[in-house]
């Protein structure tokens, strides 16, 4: 039978990523609110692109109603198995409305690569945020990733007995500001790639962004530099915040 890259993918994610402070960057998420946004109420929560829940589990606590959107079956089946007592959905539909905070990190938005999906992607968090309601994202900002593009990396991972090497090829289309991430898992044992998947992801102006944000409704838009939310965004930020109030 053959295997998907998005269901061994799911088995490596946590390994993958084990050097993310989830609960460093939600506290991160939360003190921004309290020092922006001092009288919102935070109660019904989405994680946009939840992947295996880490970061909405963080929250636990901080809100009565925490929602985990992924489109990824086997992420969300990771997230479930991880995280038996929290929401978790792959149908949109599924998700409620009228919520007070819609956030949207690990560059989900950047996988928007077209205006149009850009625009379907602010619209489908608007339509389940209440009026007033807060949105906060984060991606690759163009300026800083045209300094320093992306890079060839290697990353050894283990799963039992398995052995495995993670490569990921970038290759990058200046003239659409993308870059086609070429990850492959090679059983480090004999060679054999197990799986392969292109990713492909683009790098935004600060323009685009406010323009797309802008028809999905929303206003009082601010960015912050994606690495340190106190800090302004700069031209050398590699990575943008955008925070936006939903007026519907």
């Amino acid at each position: 039978m053959e295997v998907t890259y998005q269901e061994i993918y799911s088995k490596f994610y946590d390994q993958i990523h084990n050097t993310k402070e989830y609960s460093l960057e939600t506290n991160v998420l939360q003190k921004f609110i309290q020092t922006e946004f001092p009288r919102k109420k935070i109660a019904k929560v989405l994680d946009f692109g939840c992947g295996t829940g880490n970061h909405l589990s963080s929250l636990a606590g901080y809100a009565p109603e925490l929602y985990g959107y992924d489109r990824s079956q086997a992420m969300l089946r990771k997230a479930l198995e991880n995280f038996p007592t929290l929401s978790f959905t792959s149908d949109f539909e599924r998700v409620p409305k009228n919520l007070d905070l819609v956030y949207s990190l690990f560059d989900v938005c950047s996988y928007q690569v077209s205006r149009a999906n850009l625009i379907e992607y602010f619209e489908m968090m608007a339509s389940k945020l209440g009026n007033g309601g807060l949105l906060i994202l984060d991606g690759w900002y163009l300026p800083g990733v045209r300094l320093s593009p992306p890079e060839y990396r290697e990353r050894n991972l283990e799963l039992g007995d398995l052995q495995v090497l993670r490569c990921v090829t970038p290759r990058t289309n200046d003239s659409y500001q993308t870059t086609e991430l070429a990850i492959s898992l090679v059983d480090k044992s004999d060679g054999r790639v197990i799986s392969t998947e292109e990713h492909l992801l683009r790098a935004f102006t600060m323009k685009e962004i406010l323009d797309a944000a802008t028809v999905a409704n929303f206003k009082e838009i601010g960015f912050r530099d994606g690495k340190n939310w106190a800090e302004p965004l700069e031209e050398t930020s590699w990575r943008f915040m955008m925070y936006a109030i939903h007026s519907g």
